[in-house]
């Protein structure tokens, strides 16, 4: 080993080494039972937001409520909460090996992968990791690109009452996430009850954020997808519908600057 290269127990007594090592697995332990913990919490709101949910009539009614009387100010945060809760209530031993990062990867999962982790989780004790749950996803899906080499998958449609999945429309790929909305865009703006709420679906954010985005940060966001059509060769209603989710969202948030 060259001589410049630095090691972390260069110049430690072996008695040191082992005291190290012992912290490490100190460490290790706690990390994965705060993990635990969190994944536990979050099921138990997941499923009394479920219950509160029944009570209420209607989203916007919900959210309101949700928002007034609960610390769960995002939206995207809730429904992580609620569909994981519906989804892995009965998945014990992939919820006491996954980490929340990775369930919600996996929110979109069929059931035949859910059973297949599930079964894994048993068996070895572990849980997939963020990027294995995102690949196992992926793998999993269909493949619905065949046709026109050009033109993306379509993107889901917009179920019964102008409702409709945010966190898939955020994980699509910008150009998915452009066609959809040139589909559906009248029905999105007429869901949703925030008007500056389509905009950030469209640039791929949490649409209620727990504290309003930095200026900049928006600004930095819009030129990068901006760029990105433009490298794509992009028609200009695409860079029309960027610039105009960029001004809903920077009235959104001045709103809280300007206060």
């Amino acid at each position: 080993m060259s001589k410049d290269v630095a090691v972390w127990f260069d110049g430690i007594s072996k008695a040191d080494v082992e005291t190290l090592d012992l912290l490490a697995e100190d460490i290790n332990a706690t990390v994965d039972e705060t993990v635990k913990s969190v994944v536990k919490g979050k099921i138990i709101i997941g499923k009394a937001l479920n219950s509160a949910r029944e009570l209420i009539k209607g989203d916007a009614e919900f959210g309101q409520w949700r928002k007034e009387k609960t610390n769960i100010q995002s939206k995207t945060e809730a429904h992580y909460c609620m569909t994981i809760a519906t989804k892995f209530g009965t998945s014990s031993k992939l919820l006491k090996n996954t980490s929340w990062s990775a369930l919600r990867e996996l929110t979109h999962a069929p059931k035949e992968l859910i059973a297949l982790l599930e079964e894994k989780a048993a068996e070895t004790g572990t849980g997939p990791s963020v990027s294995e749950a995102r690949a196992a996803v992926t793998e999993s899906r269909p493949d619905t690109s065949s046709g026109t080499p050009d033109r993306p998958p379509a993107p889901p449609v917009i179920a019964a009452q102008q409702k409709f999945d945010v966190n898939a429309i955020i994980a699509h790929k910008f150009d998915r996430r452009t066609m959809w909305f040139k589909e559906n865009m009248k029905k999105v703006k007429d869901w949703s009850t925030n008007p500056a709420e389509w905009g950030y679906i469209y640039l791929g954010l949490d649409p209620e954020p727990s504290r309003p985005m930095n200026p900049m940060t928006l600004l930095f966001v819009y030129q990068g997808h901006k760029a990105w059509a433009q490298k794509n060769n992009m028609d200009m209603e695409t860079l029309k519908l960027l610039k105009e989710a960029h001004d809903v969202i920077e009235i959104d948030i001045a709103k809280f600057y300007n206060a």
